[in-house]
């Protein structure tokens, strides 16, 4: 979709599996370009690509239905491992502490 500015919204189809790392305004990175998500729907997301982003990478010649590299931000997969590690190992009752 492209914007009266010559902005692109890129939506693209995401696995499950990585959409929790996904956040708004959050970063990942398609066929190598670092991206900050515009939005997040159910199961895919939208990114915004300027027009110099278009002519100097390879996202201005995706096409519809297009497999792309998708890296989401490592840092919800580091939380994530910490606190799966932490709260069995170290502190099994910490989330229930944390609700009360």
């Amino acid at each position: 979709h492209v914007l009266p500015d010559n902005t692109v919204e890129l939506s693209v189809q995401i696995p499950k599996e990585f959409l929790k790392y996904c956040v708004p305004k959050g970063s990942l990175a398609l066929n190598g370009v670092s991206l900050t998500i515009a939005h997040i729907h159910q199961d895919y997301l939208t990114v915004a690509l300027i027009p110099v982003t278009l002519e100097i990478t390879n996202l201005g010649s995706v096409n519809l239905g297009d497999e792309l590299n998708l890296e989401v931000d490592s840092t919800g997969k580091y939380i994530e491992t910490f606190f799966k590690h932490y709260i069995n190992q170290e502190a099994p009752d910490l989330l229930e502490r944390w609700v009360k």
